[in-house]
């Protein structure tokens, strides 16, 4: 029993482990969510006098413009709310309510088409192309980020790592290079704003380095070689971990952020063989594949990103590969290994050969006939040409048949109105002819009678 209670303990540990290297999130939520709270202080407002003096005479504000019959307004309207309850919150932001349902003219003087519509506000100037996350803690995070320096200047890397997470820069940079710096601020200030804290130190060289789990991702930047296009696509494509736990609320980001592939490996939490290759393999084939986004998850604990793509494992030893292309919005889904059967070389290889293909893999969706259309392209191109010549010869065929039909019903008319006229003219000629045998019979009749009338006045003279 007592072994029995210590190998559940070791699983236990193990899988808090992996959490604690693999889960993502900034340190300082923890603090935060255990912070000092007080009533709740969001606004409802009405008008837009109203709404311009609270943006006018406030440092930062976020307003949410809402529907009674909206459900993600419905869902996201609670957070907001008890984000206004953290003083360390309430201390900074005013955050705004409208209700579109009963203030209509309010909105629509925003030109709100779409609901729920978020501004957020930093010194009275609209924050254009910022969506904030709708979860509590990373909601938290988000005005926390907003509200605080872009640049922070630092003397320990470790230090600064512990405080603003392993995921945001260090900028470590020459003195001297003042434009350098330059472009350092710009994408601090601009376009990573609602993304990283930026950490700089003072060094002989100009260095950006990320430390995801202890596993270092450097950028030299090098004056003559590099420029700052090449720092923002640098800390783009290391905007995420090496590995990072798949959910709905990552793929949004991934999909948001143009990024085109997710590699998930759906497994158990009890899989210690897969837990091991997560935290050092799969890292290793992470860093050397920052343009895709690496992540696990755990199928017998959340599910509901399992249940929508129909990941079932039937063994607790099983696990399924998974990759969606947000280009083409479709995935493929690899057999299911078990991993007391299979390898782990055998799946590393896999995987390996997987990244290499990558673009020329067979996706797939849930329904079969968008499947069929996109897996056969170039086949239904082809019938659709053939159907389009044969679709021209037919009325081109019926064209000519057309004319034909014509031809020979004015063929038909003509021949009928010589047929009529014809008849006309026997009938005409027909009654001349009557007409005058009638005529010489009358004739002969009345010289009959004349003859008949002199005869018989010549008897009575006689």
């Amino acid at each position: 029993m007592a072994n029995k209670n210590f190998f559940l303990f070791l699983i236990l540990l193990i899988s808090f482990n992996i959490n604690n290297i693999i889960s993502f999130k900034y340190p300082i939520n923890k603090d935060l969510l255990s912070s000092e709270k007080d009533k709740q202080t969001s606004i409802e407002v009405s008008d837009k006098s109203e709404y311009d003096k609270y943006v006018l005479n406030n440092n930062y504000v976020l307003s949410i413009f809402h529907a009674d019959w909206c459900g993600h307004c419905k869902r996201f309207l609670p957070v907001i709310n008890e984000a206004s309850k953290y003083l360390k919150i309430a201390k900074s932001w005013k955050l705004l309510k409208i209700p579109c349902t009963k203030y209509p003219d309010l909105c629509n003087g925003f030109s709100i088409e779409g609901y729920p519509t978020v501004k957020v506000y930093k010194n009275s100037q609209e924050l254009k192309g910022i969506s904030p996350p709708r979860d509590l803690e990373n909601f938290l995070e988000f005005l926390i980020k907003i509200s605080s320096e872009p640049i922070i200047n630092i003397t320990s890397q470790q230090e600064f790592y512990k405080n603003y997470g392993t995921f945001s820069p260090v900028i470590e940079y020459n003195n001297q290079n003042n434009k350098f710096i330059n472009c350092i601020n710009n994408l601090a200030k601009n376009d990573f704003l609602s993304e990283y804290y930026f950490g700089i130190m003072p060094k002989s060289e100009n260095k950006i380095i990320f430390n995801f789990d202890d596993n270092e991702i450097i950028f030299n930047y090098n004056e003559k070689k590099n420029n700052c296009d090449d720092v923002k696509k640098f800390l783009k494509n290391n905007k995420y971990p090496l590995i990072s736990e798949a959910s709905f609320n990552l793929m949004r980001k991934i999909n948001k952020d143009n990024k085109k592939y997710i590699f998930i490996i759906f497994y158990n939490s009890n899989n210690d063989i897969m837990d091991n290759y997560i935290k050092k393999e799969f890292k290793n084939i992470s860093k050397e594949n920052r343009d895709i986004v690496f992540s696990y998850s755990y199928l017998n604990i959340k599910k509901d990103l399992g249940n929508y793509f129909q990941i079932v494992l039937n063994k607790e030893t099983e696990l399924q590969i998974f990759i969606y292309n947000f280009h083409k919005e479709r995935f493929y889904k690899h057999e299911i290994y078990d991993t007391n059967v299979n390898n782990i070389n055998e799946i590393q290889e896999h995987i390996i050969n997987l990244l290499k293909n990558i673009n020329k893999i067979n996706y797939v969706s849930n329904n079969k006939f968008n499947d069929f259309i996109s897996n056969n392209k170039i086949l239904l191109i082809s019938i659709a040409v053939i159907l389009v010549f044969v679709m021209i010869y037919v009325i081109c065929y019926l064209d000519i048949d057309d004319d034909s039909d014509e031809l020979n019903e004015k063929e038909d008319k003509e021949k009928a109105r010589k047929e009529k006229k014809k008849l006309i003219t026997n009938d005409f000629n027909e009654i001349n002819k009557e007409n005058k045998e009638n005529k010489e019979i009358k004739e002969d009749k009345n010289i009959r009678e004349a003859k008949n009338e002199i005869k018989n006045t010549k008897e009575k003279k006689d």
